[in-house]
């Protein structure tokens, strides 16, 4: 699960009892090259808990168990499927401006297409085209 902080930063909650590493993993880490190390909580068997401060916009991440196992969070803002067939999760921040708590977004809206523009523009028609 992913929780906006009252800092602006982003916290990554997630439950596996039995590992012994976990990691976030996402287009805010370069996937493999900068992964986040979650700690896990002392006083909650098997939570594993971490943060850090995204930019503004769309944010693909999985959850990684042990260096092997990828772990999609179905309680962020969505999951897709990536060109390699594995779910990944997906986070939407805004960030409304200094001083004020960064939120993420639940649902954005996608954007309409845009009609395409009439070839013909101004041109007279005949009575008789549709």
């Amino acid at each position: 699960m992913v929780e906006p902080q009252s800092d602006g930063s982003v916290q990554f909650r997630v439950f596996v009892s039995e590992a012994d590493r976990v990691e976030v993993r996402g287009s805010f880490t370069s996937w493999d090259s900068d992964p986040l190390a979650l700690e896990r909580e002392p006083d909650a068997d098997g939570w594993w808990v971490g943060s850090l401060t995204l930019p503004p916009g769309l944010h693909e991440f999985q959850y990684v168990i042990d260096g092997e196992d990828r772990l999609a969070d179905y309680a962020a803002n969505g999951v897709r499927q990536d060109a390699f067939g594995a779910w990944v999760s997906q986070l939407v921040v805004e960030h409304a401006g200094p001083g004020v708590i960064g939120r993420i977004q639940p649902d954005v809206p996608a954007a309409k297409p845009k009609k395409p523009a009439d070839p013909l523009g101004d041109l007279p028609r005949h009575p008789l085209a549709a």
